[in-house]
C-alpha cells in the first residue's frame, strides 16, 4: 500500500528555487484510496503567467522528476501519471487540462522515452503550453495563459 513520503528536513534544490523565486507554495500530498488502486497526488499550485512559466518551466520539470524519484526509491513498482490545468485567456477564459501518459520510470514520465511517441509526457505538455501564444492568435498579448496547477499521481495496484 502506497503512502505519503514527507519531505525530510529540506526540500529538493529545484523545489527550493521555485518556492523562493517563483512564489510556489509547498506541494501538497494527498493519499487517495479506491477499490482497486491506491495513489498519492502531489499537487503544485502554480498560478504562473506566460513570463513566469517561460522562465521557470525547466526548474518545474526538475522538481517533478525529483519528487518522482523519491517515490520510485521507496516504492520500486509504482507508476506515474499526471494532469496540468491551464486557463487560456481568449474571449471568455477557456480552461484546458492536459493529461500525462502513465509511465513506470520518472525519466520517461518527465522527459519522454527518448524517441517520438504519440503519448504526452510532461516536457511535451510544457512545450505545448509555451506554444499557446502562437496557436491562439486571439489570446491576450500581455498574458495569454495562466498555468494553475500540476498534479502528479503516484500509484500502485492494490
Amino acid at each position: 500500500m502506497i503512502d505519503k513520503i514527507p519531505y525530510r528536513k529540506s526540500f529538493p534544490t529545484s523545489l527550493q528555487l521555485l518556492m523562493e523565486h517563483a512564489g510556489l507554495s509547498t506541494p501538497r500530498q494527498k493519499r487517495v484510496t479506491f477499490m482497486y488502486t491506491n495513489h498519492v497526488d502531489i499537487t503544485y499550485t502554480l498560478k504562473m503567467g506566460h513570463e513566469a512559466f517561460e522562465g521557470y518551466h525547466q526548474e518545474l520539470l526538475f522538481a517533478a522528476e525529483q519528487d518522482c524519484r523519491r517515490y520510485k526509491k521507496e516504492y520500486p513498482d509504482c507508476m506515474f501519471c499526471g494532469d496540468v490545468e491551464v486557463l487560456i485567456r481568449v474571449r471568455g477564459d477557456q480552461k484546458r487540462n492536459w493529461g500525462i501518459h502513465t509511465s513506470r520510470e520518472p525519466e520517461d514520465f518527465v522527459w519522454g522515452p527518448g524517441y517520438e511517441v504519440p503519448q504526452y509526457h510532461l516536457q511535451k505538455v510544457f512545450d505545448e503550453i509555451l506554444d499557446i501564444p502562437n496557436r491562439y492568435p486571439k489570446a491576450t498579448k500581455r498574458s495569454p495563459y495562466l498555468v494553475k496547477k500540476l498534479v502528479i499521481s503516484v500509484y500502485e495496484r492494490a
